[in-house]
């Protein structure tokens, strides 16, 4: 569903997945969202609620969904978005439902966030086997994965400072 900031629903409830949503983004031209489901799929849509593409490729449900945020050449002008899942995985893929590269692959339990740093050629993604890890969009992890002491759970949420220089969790 959409909101306005006022609390007022606007247009019809988005109708596609088959279970849960856990997870929405918007794209940052603000004209696309993206879901991600317990039913292992990402839907994309626009602003009125239309289903453009579903993206099925996730083994479990979907845990955490991001555009990147700004366009990569590589990918053409619509950037990517990324995916994670319980399938302890993170998928890029671009704006037609098509997978880019490889699943990043290194955590040993569900990942629980990822985020895009401000120029988009970085991820970091949290996981229930309470690490933070850096990967390159190649799905090369940079360096070894951060355990910190503080961190006596999972780590269930990560963010980029917008000057790239500071990860929060």
């Amino acid at each position: 569903r959409l909101w306005d900031s006022q609390g007022e629903l606007v247009g019809q409830p988005f109708q596609g997945h088959t279970d849960t949503v856990t997870s929405v983004a918007f794209s940052p031209d603000g004209k696309l969202i993206a879901s991600g489901s317990d039913d292992k799929t990402i839907n994309l849509w626009d602003r009125s609620g239309n289903l453009i593409k579903s993206f099925i490729g996730h083994q479990d449900s979907i845990t955490a969904i991001a555009f990147s945020p700004t366009p990569l050449n590589k990918v053409g002008e619509g950037g990517i978005i990324a995916s994670s899942s319980e399938d302890k995985t993170i998928r890029l893929w671009d704006l037609q439902g098509n997978p880019i590269g490889k699943p990043f692959i290194g955590h040993e339990d569900s990942i629980t966030a990822i985020a895009f740093n401000p120029n988009g050629q970085l991820i970091a993604s949290a996981s229930k086997d309470k690490t933070i890890r850096l990967w390159d969009l190649e799905g090369d992890q940079i360096g070894e994965p951060w355990r910190s002491d503080l961190n006596e759970d999972l780590v269930n949420a990560i963010a980029f400072s917008p000057d790239g220089k500071l990860i929060a969790s």
